[in-house]
C-alpha cells in the first residue's frame, strides 16, 4: 500500500507523534484537515486505529507502522513530536520539520534543530491547520532551510555520525562560557 501510494504522486508529508502517544485524534484531525486546506499529500503514521478520521481523502494514507527511515526519504516534510529517533531520522533524509514538542527531551531536541535551521517549533497549544500550514510551507519554501536539511544529510551520510554527534556536542558546550563556569 505505501509504495503504491508514493509512486502515485508528488512526495507526501509525514505526520507522527510519537510510537507510544496514544490519544491523538486531535492532532490527527488537524493534520487532516490541514493538508485539505494545502492541497498536500499526506502519511499519518500511528499504530492507533482511533486516532484517524473516518473516510479518509485519497491523498491521505494512514499507515500503522512503516520503517520511517525509508518512508522520510521519500516525503517532502515531516511533522513530528520532536522524538530523537524522528529527528535523527529526519536529518539523515535531508527533509525539513516541523516540530510539535510534548515532554521529556523533546523541546530541547526541537530548540537544537531549530538552531542548526532545518526545523520550525509549534508549541502544540498553537497547533491549528491555519497555523501548521503557514509553517509548512515557509519551511518547504525556504532556500535556507533546503540547504540547512541537505548540508546536514551530506554530513551525516559521509562522516561518522557519532563523531558529528560528539563534534556539535562539544561546539555548543564551547559556546557555553558562563554555564561551564557554573559546573554545568
Amino acid at each position: 500500500r505505501l509504495e503504491a501510494f508514493l509512486a502515485a504522486g508528488p512526495p507526501p508529508v509525514v505526520f507522527t507523534f510519537g510510537s507510544h502517544k496514544r490519544h491523538s485524534a486531535d492532532l490527527f484531525a488537524t493534520a487532516l484537515a490541514t493538508v485539505k486546506r494545502t492541497g498536500q499529500r499526506a502519511v499519518l503514521l500511528t499504530q492507533s486505529d482511533q486516532d484517524i478520521p473516518n473516510d479518509l481523502p485519497p491523498q491521505v494514507l494512514h499507515a500503522r507502522f512503516e520503517p520511517l527511515p525509508y518512508l522520510l526519504r521519500r516525503a517532502s516534510l515531516v511533522v513530528h513530536h520532536a522524538g530523537i529517533g524522528t529527528c535523527a531520522d529526519a536529518l539523515r533524509a535531508g527533509i525539513p520539520q516541523i516540530l510539535v514538542p510534548f515532554t521529556y527531551d523533546q523541546p530541547d531536541n526541537a530548540t537544537r534543530l531549530v538552531r542548526l535551521g532545518v526545523g520550525r517549533i509549534v508549541p502544540v497549544g498553537l497547533l491549528t491547520p491555519d497555523r501548521l500550514a503557514r509553517d509548512m510551507e515557509a519551511a518547504l519554501a525556504a532556500p535556507d532551510v533546503a540547504r540547512a536539511c541537505q548540508d546536514l544529510a551530506a554530513r551525516l551520510a559521509a562522516e561518522d555520525s557519532d563523531g558529528l554527534l560528539l563534534e556539535k556536542v562539544l561546539e555548543w558546550v564551547e559556546r557555553q562560557p558562563g554555564e561551564q563556569a557554573q559546573g554545568r
